[in-house]
């Protein structure tokens, strides 16, 4: 499948998952596993979602899931613990999307998330895990948000980089072997614009 154009969820912004301190002015106590809940906050700040007067943090996710103070087994981990917490905090609906395998087909992962960005929708997506040297973990998985998509390349907004998260832009090949073909998309384009 040949795309003409660029598509992208505009505005979007990465959060570590290894942020400290947290806004409870303590480090956050499962910064190593807190993927997931930085994917649910970069997706609320797109919506313009705060926290009070700020933005949600991964701590501030993992707070609600285990209590504060407490590492706790609840990490986000499965596609039904984003798409809660995006309703919980957000009032974004959502709904889980399995990729039918093919890399360019109809349906296939990259199809899906053209259609989703085509529409300024970012997308939650669950990928091998990349370690700091650059290593990639296929067994590991990690929650991911795709903001950005060319004929030929895929940007995705990675929360663990230090200091502060960071970009990858992979081409094709890449970014579908890595991908764990599990992808969680709001149903309702974001905002034009977030302040």
């Amino acid at each position: 499948m040949t795309y003409p154009y660029i598509v992208q969820a505009t505005d979007m912004h990465v959060f570590p998952q290894r942020n400290s301190p947290t806004h409870d002015g303590m480090p956050d106590e499962n910064a190593n596993a807190n993927c997931g809940e930085a994917a649910i906050c970069s997706i609320l700040r797109r919506y313009g979602i705060l926290r009070g007067n700020d933005w949600y943090e991964p701590d501030d996710i993992k707070d609600w899931l285990d209590g504060q103070y407490t590492a706790g087994p609840n990490v986000i981990t499965y596609n039904t613990q984003v798409q809660n917490a995006l309703a919980h905090f957000g009032n974004i609906p959502t709904l889980t999307l399995v990729p039918n395998g093919k890399q360019n087909g109809t349906n296939g992962l990259l199809d899906l998330e053209w259609q989703y960005l085509d529409r300024g929708i970012p997308v939650a997506e669950v990928a091998a895990w990349i370690d700091d040297s650059g290593v990639v973990h296929p067994t590991i998985s990690h929650w991911i948000v795709v903001d950005y998509q060319t004929e030929a390349r895929v940007r995705s907004l990675d929360p663990w980089p230090l200091p502060s998260g960071g970009t990858r832009d992979e081409d094709y090949a890449t970014h579908y072997a890595r991908s764990k073909q599990l992808l969680v998309v709001p149903t309702i384009p974001p905002p034009a614009t977030v302040a």
